[in-house]
């Protein structure tokens, strides 16, 4: 499974992330947490938000961040905390699946 890597804004604060991306039942995902690695070596997704239907931009090979995308408009953080469920408040706010059916081999860190 090919790996992009998308520059996120957080509402909070305005930090920088850079997230792993992936193609996922026909669109463009960030994972937003991961599980431990499994004895097979793989790692899965704990929660994917599908990005193409979000303002983005495509970045050009080798720009300054080493992404493929950029989000527009900054994400709230409690998205990306995989030890809480999603936030009532943002809940039918973005398209997000739990523990999706995708299983990659870790290449560093993600």
């Amino acid at each position: 499974m090919e790996v992009l890597q998308t520059l996120v804004t957080f509402i909070e604060g305005g930090s920088l992330h850079v997230a792993k991306t992936m193609r996922y039942e026909g669109g463009l995902w960030i994972v937003l947490s991961w599980s431990q690695q499994q004895a097979d070596g793989l790692i899965m997704p704990t929660r994917i938000i599908r990005i193409d239907k979000l303002p983005r931009q495509e970045m050009a090979a080798g720009n300054h961040y080493g992404v493929d995308f950029v989000l527009n408009d900054p994400l709230p953080k409690g998205l990306f905390d995989r030890q809480i469920p999603i936030p009532r408040e943002l809940e039918g706010k973005f398209d997000i699946v739990e523990q999706p059916d995708i299983k990659i081999r870790p290449s560093g860190s993600h």
